[in-house]
């Protein structure tokens, strides 16, 4: 279910609001990363609720995303690096990466007007947080022990670090994260009936199988994902905000 759209709503307005607080967010997550300690949901939340008030997002959506936060809680997905050896290889990387995704996916979506017009905050906010669901688990984190550690790897007895382990089944990396958010979107709509009216865009979706670009293409997967571009303006806004987050904003 969409919002109704309030004509004096002012979404300039709402937008800049938004990047203000992610800046500011953000900051405050990297020294969480920096101290090792885990980000509480308590302060997630408060971000959240902050960008949800400022836009105009139905009670329902509001309601769905807060349940998600709370889904996710409880996966691991806080304490999940982004990666082993890459971008946020660390504790609280996921969460830190997904943040700074949705970050630059708002940018884009205060410059381009057909993304304005097309799709919700909602609908970026439910992109950029769960187009990497396919990590939650993934890495299991190995203490320094002067064992376990291979001697070539230079590693500060505190730090710690990741391998990956044998949960990923045979999807690809955006399939993964669609299952996963499938899966947590029928669990919360079981347990809370006034959240079966949300609706999750079809090109939401699309924006998280693709949002590898062609990082993550095989057999007809270049010609599958070159349409799914050309139709879906959200795929290369996701795509370009996840390059952008892994390449050049290594936080």
């Amino acid at each position: 279910m969409e919002p109704i759209k309030d004509p004096k709503f002012d979404v300039d307005k709402m937008i800049d609001s938004v990047i203000d607080y992610t800046e500011l967010f953000l900051t405050g997550v990297k020294e969480v990363v920096k101290s090792g300690k885990e980000l509480e949901e308590k302060k997630f939340m408060t971000y959240w609720f902050s960008v949800m008030n400022s836009s105009n997002m139905s009670s329902q959506q509001c309601l769905f995303f807060t349940h998600l936060i709370n889904e996710l809680y409880e996966t691991g997905f806080f304490r999940s690096p982004a990666s082993i050896k890459y971008h946020g290889n660390y504790r609280c990387g996921l969460v830190e990466h997904s943040i700074g995704v949705f970050y630059y996916m708002v940018k884009f979506y205060r410059e381009v007007k057909d993304l304005r017009e097309k799709y919700s905050m909602f609908d970026i906010m439910i992109t950029a947080l769960c187009h990497d669901l396919c990590k939650i688990g993934l890495y299991n984190e190995v203490k320094y022990d002067g064992n376990t550690i291979p001697p070539s790897v230079k590693l500060d007895k505190d730090q710690p670090k990741f391998i990956k382990n044998n949960k990923r089944r045979s999807f690809g990396h955006g399939e993964q994260s669609i299952w996963t958010l499938k899966d947590l979107e029928c669990k919360i709509k079981s347990e809370h009936s006034e959240c079966d009216i949300v609706d999750i865009k079809f090109d939401v979706i699309e924006a998280i199988r693709w949002h590898m670009g062609r990082y993550d293409l095989s057999g007809y997967g270049e010609f599958e994902y070159d349409k799914a571009k050309r139709n879906n303006k959200l795929v290369l806004v996701t795509h370009y905000a996840d390059d952008l987050t892994s390449s050049w904003d290594n936080r």
